[in-house]
C-alpha cells in the first residue's frame, strides 16, 4: 500500500512517502534540510523565550538556594560538638538595609569592601560568595560560605575564627569533632 502526502510550509514543499509496514524503509523523506532547519530555529527561539521569562538572580527568588547540607557551624553560638561522619557548613555575611535610598558610593563600598574571612586553626579557608537583593525588604545581602563533607575532619578540637571586614569584628568558636 502506498501513500503520498504533500506538506506545504511557506515556500517549501515536502514529500513524505510511506510504504507498507512490512517494508524496512517504511518512511522516506526527501528535501528534509529545510524542515530540519525550521525545527532547529523553532527550538532555539523557544529556548531563548523561556530563558528570557525565567526569574533572574535577585529578582523574586530566594538566594542562595537551599544548597548547604548538614549541621551549621554558627560562629556566634560558642562551642559545638559534631560527629565526624556528619556534613557541615559555615555561612556568614553582611546585610545592608534601605538599599534603594543609598548613594552609589555607599552601594559600591558595600559590594567591594565588605567581606567575611574564616580561619580554622589559624589557616584561612576559601569561601564561596554570593550577593542578593531582597526587593520586598529593600535589603542587599552579601554571603560567604563553605561546605565540608562528612569525614572531612578527624576527631579532635578545632578553633573556627571569623573576621568581618572592614570593621574587623571577630568571633571564635571551639568545634569538637568526635567519632560516631
Amino acid at each position: 500500500m502506498y501513500f503520498r502526502c504533500i506538506i506545504y510550509n511557506y515556500k517549501f514543499r515536502y514529500h513524505l512517502n510511506q510504504h507498507s509496514p512490512t517494508n524496512s524503509s517504511a518512511m522516506k523523506m526527501k528535501n528534509a534540510g529545510p524542515l530540519i532547519a525550521t525545527l532547529v530555529m523553532t527550538l532555539i527561539l523557544s529556548t531563548a523565550i523561556a530563558n528570557a521569562a525565567a526569574p533572574k538572580p535577585g529578582k523574586g527568588r530566594i538566594f542562595p538556594p537551599p544548597m548547604l547540607d548538614g549541621t551549621r557551624i554558627d560562629l556566634k553560638d560558642g562551642s559545638i560538638t559534631i560527629p565526624t561522619d556528619s556534613p557541615m557548613y559555615v555561612i556568614h555575611g553582611w546585610d545592608l538595609d534601605n538599599w534603594k535610598t543609598r548613594t552609589k558610593e555607599d552601594r559600591r563600598d558595600f559590594l567591594e569592601n565588605y567581606t567575611f574571612e574564616l580561619y580554622i586553626n589559624g589557616e584561612r579557608v576559601e569561601l564561596r560568595s554570593w550577593k542578593h537583593y531582597y526587593a520586598d525588604q529593600d535589603l542587599m545581602k552579601l554571603g560567604f560560605s563553605v561546605e565540608f563533607n562528612a569525614g572531612h575532619f578527624e576527631p579532635g578540637t578545632y578553633i573556627f575564627r571569623g573576621v568581618w571586614r572592614p570593621d574587623g569584628a571577630k568571633e571564635t568558636t571551639v568545634v569538637k569533632f568526635h567519632a560516631p
